[in-house]
Formats: structure tokens, sequence, C-alpha cells
């Protein structure tokens, strides 16, 4: 037998608490068919029901997240977690996903590079590939098949913006520096690529 703590009105549903750890939500109706009530036991029968109803919801759920685009693990767990979704259905939905193919960390990586390396540097795309919780290992692995060059990507992105700035004027200079700077570039790389823009007297520092 369970025992539940608390039920508390969130508009649609019911946010419930049993055993005082276990967090879910359900709707009102299925709260009303569980027979579930503040400050009383809730049967085995009824917890094995509950836990079937969020089972398959976490993975409509996490069906409905991928619908417009990829999603990282990391990004789905975080989704569900915020409708108190508990850990072992989160996990069984992320199994069922990744069984399936629809969640693929590594071919994320490799569509997020593909649609950044062109507008930003390596070391900025690795650093957002890991706040989206594609994991190090994983990273590396994609930036070694994809051979990217940041040097390529550093003289498009001059090319590209190079006619609104004078690079022989200081203010103007330590500007495009920090625009390309904000890209993820280092001071080095930049003073290396912009150095066939300016005059050869020109030695400005940033």
């Amino acid at each position: 037998m369970h025992y539940i703590t608390e039920i508390k009105d969130i508009g649609k549903k019911c946010r419930i608490i049993i055993d005082d750890d276990i967090v879910v939500q359900l709707y009102k109706g299925e709260v009303r068919k569980l027979g579930i009530k503040a400050d009383s036991q809730f049967s085995n029968e009824s917890y094995n029901e509950m836990y079937n109803i969020l089972n398959k919801r976490a993975r409509e759920r996490s069906l409905f997240l991928l619908k417009d685009m990829d999603k990282t693990e990391k990004q789905i767990r975080d989704k569900l977690k915020l409708g108190d979704y508990p850990e072992d259905i989160i996990n069984n939905a992320i199994e069922f996903l990744k069984k399936y193919g629809y969640v693929d960390d590594i071919r994320y990586a490799k569509l997020y590079i593909s649609s950044k390396q062109n507008s930003k540097s390596i070391k900025q795309i690795e650093l957002e590939l890991y706040k989206k919780g594609v994991n190090k290992e994983n990273v590396s692995k994609v930036l070694l098949e994809m051979d990217l060059s940041n040097e390529e990507t550093l003289n498009k992105l001059i090319e590209k913006v190079i006619k609104k700035y004078d690079l022989n004027d200081k203010t103007q200079y330590n500007k495009m520096c920090r625009y390309l700077l904000g890209k993820g570039f280092s001071y080095g790389e930049i003073q290396e690529a912009l150095f066939k823009y300016t005059n050869y007297d020109t030695n400005f520092s940033f």
C-alpha cells in the first residue's frame, strides 16, 4: 500500500505527493477514477494503473517534443522533469526513444555543427553542445569526424562583414575584434586573420 501525502490543484491537473517523496501530475478525471484522496491509502493496484498512465504519457510527451526538431537526451529529460514525471518513468521514455532512433546525441551534434560551422568557432560550438547535454566524448568524436577548421570559418565571417569596418582605424578594428571574440575565436586567431586587411605599419592591440 501507498499513502497520499498531499494533493494540490494546478488547473486541469493535480500535483500529488505519494509516500512523502513521489511527486506526479494527473488530470482531475484520472484522480477521481483512481480514487486518490489526500491523507488516505492508495492501493498497489491503483498505483500500478497510475504508473501505466504516466508511462504512456511520458512517451507521448517525448514524441511531441521531437515533432518539430531533434533534441538531446538531456533536453527531453529536463522537459519531463518539469512535468513531475518520476525518474524511472523518464528513464523508460528515454530508452524507448533511443530504441527507435528518435533520440541520438551524436546525430544531434552533427546536425548542430553543420548548421553553425560557418558562423561560430569550434570552441563556441563545443560549449553550446555541452550546455545542451551532449557529453565531451561525443562532441570530440563528431568534431574529429567532421574535420572542422577555425581558420576557414573565421575567414568566411570576416569576408561577410568586412565592408562594415575600416580596419586601419583603431576604434573600428577593436569593434571588429569584439564581434569575432563574441563568436568564440581567440584574439591571436583574430589578429592573424585580420593582418592582411590592414596596412603593414598598423599595430593595434585590443
